[in-house]
């Protein structure tokens, strides 16, 4: 999610490697929470469950 994925595909093709992929979803984008909270320990959003922007829930 956070690479080119088409450098990837290119690479593991030019090794003949094989490509797995797997799906998780845990409903939250926890690297805006955890980067939020590391720049910001003691901010709203330490304060709150529900960050901003980093829910991936479609019920809001």
């Amino acid at each position: 999610m956070f690479s080119n994925p088409m450098a990837v595909h290119h690479a593991a093709a030019s090794q003949g490697l094989g490509l797995l992929t797997l799906i998780a979803d845990n409903r939250v984008w926890n690297a805006v929470r955890r980067s939020t909270l590391a720049v910001y320990p003691d901010g709203a959003a330490a304060r709150t469950a529900r960050m901003p922007l980093s829910s991936l829930d479609r019920r809001r």
